[in-house]
């Protein structure tokens, strides 16, 4: 029994000491279970911070190649961490976007195992090009063995950008002509150029970063730097700072030495102020020489009688005078207040047909095209207008556009006409009587049984009219160059009109009779005193004379009168012929000007009668005119100044 008690009570013992064992076993358990929810929690919140933080880590193995990323590396590189193991640094792009020189350096120290750090090289990310920043250290087991290196990387593409821009913006500043001053919103001098500290050297200590403006300005006001405060300090001083706290349009300073600056004031980001100064002195020379010569060329382009327009690269009309719009016959201010000038332009000549028929627009983009690829070139081209125009075309060098000069050639082209109907003429008037000449010189030359005196006498007359007529002919030419030469000279004496009248009737009166008109005189003669050359007075009035005689139906007469208008006298010549057609009007005192040049043989002339009447009416400061009467034929009368009445 007693063996039994004790057994039972030893087997109770390690039952209890089992319990105990167990309870220990399940404490331990829970213990460890509790320790790897906690590690499974710092893992996660880990992983959490790695995800947030700008900062990845990695681990390189002995040779260098990558054993480890953290997670968020993918967020900057695009790539999985996954991705790098295996690889070295070369082999993940690096040395392609630094300099070979920063490369060897870096292999370097990772070849004598040393720390290294703001290590920087670019690497594409999903946003595109990132700045990277490296860090690491080398890694030694407990037998100093090098097991690899661990670091981290961060982005510092922000911070990059950053300092290069404020790196290239004091580089701009420095390059600058212009002094250039930033004031921060406290207004405190924030940072400036070497131009700033130059332009302010007597108050150098006053262009510090931190100086107050106010302490520059007044330290320039102590050293009397802007002339227009002087005696009136605190007045500019207040007006200085309103325009600073209120900026607006560019001002002008003077500066005690003379330089003047043109001074640009503006708010940017964060409340600063930046102030721009640029020395002007010799800019306001220029520009009021420029002013002047832009004057002067502006004054040169609207007397020069040709049209000038000039297109630039992109064929915008840059420069143009009044006279393109004229000879051209267009609508200026059409054109010119028009969105796109030189299409306006273009499209109102298309319009009116002046590049043939077709579609405007069109017609506009071939004329364009043709102006870019245009060369040296001269034209002559009839507009629709009638109106005959000379054109050059002269490409500005390096292809930065174009000028066109138009001439307006219509008087040139009717003069040449005019002229070619002239020689025609001449031609004509001078064979005719040189043909009668020799007809009848010859006659009397070789003779004949049936040439009696008589017959000879005829033929003789006949020949010494034909002289006359000759001798007039030249007369007229010579005029024409003595007057194109001013070379007509005048003797100028006090003569009688009414002496005039009848001595010029009686010289022409056989010139009348061989048209079969009688000249007559109408009414009294004043008996007045004009001052003139007497032979060019009578050449006026035997011109309009025999103009009337030549265009005087036979047996009419051509009236001659003469009266007092106000200071002057009018002698006036009325034929009863066709008249003057009114388009020929505005021509009737043009050299070579016919009446009838449809026909230029129907009545003897060159057409330079008139012409040199005018001449000599402007010589003698006189009046040439005429006038279509209502009930048939012309009045042309001149105009003379009265010097004194006859005795």
């Amino acid at each position: 029994m007693t063996q039994v008690q004790d057994s039972n009570e030893r087997l109770m013992d390690e039952i209890d000491r089992l319990r105990r064992r167990i309870a220990v076993l399940e404490a331990s358990v829970a213990e460890r279970s509790e320790r790897e929810q906690d590690l499974s929690d710092q893992v996660a919140r880990y992983e959490s911070f790695l995800n947030i933080n700008p900062v990845w880590f990695w681990e390189t193995g002995k040779d260098l190649r990558f054993t480890y990323f953290s997670p968020n590396v993918t967020t900057f590189t695009g790539v999985s961490p996954e991705w790098h193991y295996g690889k070295t640094r070369a082999e993940i792009g690096i040395p392609g976007s630094i300099s070979p020189e920063t490369w060897q350096r870096h292999l370097e120290t990772l070849q004598r195992r040393e720390p290294f750090s703001d290590f920087i090289f670019q690497r594409s990310g999903p946003d595109g090009i990132k700045w990277i920043c490296a860090n690491g250290v080398p890694v030694f087991d407990e037998a100093s063995v090098f097991q690899g290196y661990r670091g981290t990387g961060s982005d510092i593409t922000d911070q990059i950008t950053a300092s290069s821009r404020i790196d290239t913006l004091i580089a701009a500043m420095e390059q600058l002509y212009e002094t250039v001053v930033l004031w921060d919103q406290d207004d405190r001098l924030l940072v400036c150029n070497d131009r700033f500290r130059e332009f302010n050297a007597a108050i150098i200590e006053h262009t510090e970063p931190g100086t107050p403006l106010e302490a520059h300005l007044r330290a320039a006001l102590a050293k009397n730097l802007y002339p227009e405060a002087i005696g009136r300090e605190e007045e500019w001083f207040a007006e200085r700072m309103r325009r600073y706290r209120n900026p607006g349009e560019p001002f002008e300073v003077e500066r005690q030495d003379g330089q003047w600056v043109l001074v640009h004031e503006r708010r940017v980001v964060g409340g600063v102020t930046a102030a721009t100064a640029t020395d002007i002195t010799d800019l306001k020379t220029v520009a009021r020489a420029g002013r002047e010569k832009a004057a002067i060329l502006e004054t040169a382009l609207e007397t020069i009688p040709d049209g000038i327009q000039v297109l630039d690269r992109d064929l915008n009309l840059t420069v143009w005078n009044d006279q393109l719009f004229t000879i051209l016959e267009m609508d200026r201010d059409a054109v010119l207040q028009a969105d796109n000038p030189r299409r306006a332009f273009f499209r109102a000549l298309a319009e009116r047909g002046e590049y043939g028929d077709g579609d405007p627009d069109e017609l506009v983009a071939a004329r364009e095209h043709y102006i870019r690829t245009m060369t040296p070139v001269r034209f002559v081209r009839q507009l629709i207008t009638g109106k005959w125009i000379e054109g050059r075309g002269i490409p500005i060098e390096h292809g930065e556009g174009y000028v066109t000069v138009y001439r307006d050639i219509t008087e040139r082209r009717r003069l040449d006409r005019m002229q070619r109907e002239f020689v025609s003429t001449v031609s004509h008037e001078l064979r005719t009587p040189l043909t009668s000449i020799y007809g009848s010189l010859s006659l009397i030359k070789n003779g004949g049984s049936d040439l009696s005196p008589d017959n000879t006498s005829q033929l003789i007359d006949i020949a010494h009219k034909n002289c006359e007529r000759l001798v007039s002919l030249i007369n007229d030419i010579l005029d024409i160059g003595k007057i194109h030469d001013g070379k007509m000279f005048f003797r100028m004496e006090p003569v009688s009109i009414s002496d005039l009248i009848r001595n010029t009737i009686e010289l022409n009166a056989g010139f009348g009779e061989q048209h079969s008109v009688s000249f007559e005189i109408k009414g009294r003669l004043p008996n007045e005193l004009v001052r003139g050359d007497a032979d060019r007075l009578v050449q006026v009035l035997t011109n309009l004379l025999s103009n009337a005689a030549k265009y005087s139906p036979p047996g009419g007469a051509v009236e001659i009168s003469a009266a007092r208008i106000g200071s002057c006298i009018r002698v006036s010549v009325r034929d009863w012929g066709p008249g003057i057609p009114p388009e020929f009007r505005d021509k009737i005192f043009d050299r070579f000007a016919r009446v009838d040049s449809t026909d230029a043989r129907a009545v003897q002339g060159t057409g330079l009668g008139l012409y040199i009447c005018k001449a000599i009416m402007d010589q003698h400061e006189g009046v040439l005119g005429f006038e279509t009467m209502a009930d048939g034929g012309t009045n042309f009368y001149f105009e003379l100044p009265i010097v004194s009445a006859a005795d």
